[in-house]
């Protein structure tokens, strides 16, 4: 799923609750400050997610602890 620049500012709870089947997730070039630990629960397929360049300043604890099958998370310029 490509959600690439389109100007998020937050993830709403349950955004991604009927997409388990999720592989990869690419939230690049928003404006994302902040991501709650609800955020990605239930996407335990997920192997990717892209976070890079958006403003995120807080990661909140356990956030990414529901991805079990992550291979890779981008965080870069943030």
């Amino acid at each position: 799923l490509d959600i690439e620049n389109n100007c998020l500012f937050r993830l709403e709870k349950g955004l991604f609750d009927s997409n388990v089947q999720l592989v990869r997730l690419n939230l690049a070039k928003n404006v994302l400050k902040t991501l709650k630990s609800y955020n990605f629960n239930n996407l335990i397929k997920l192997k990717y997610l892209n976070l890079s360049y958006n403003s995120i300043n807080l990661i909140e604890n356990n956030t990414f602890s529901g991805l079990i099958s992550v291979e890779k998370i981008r965080l870069e310029y943030n």
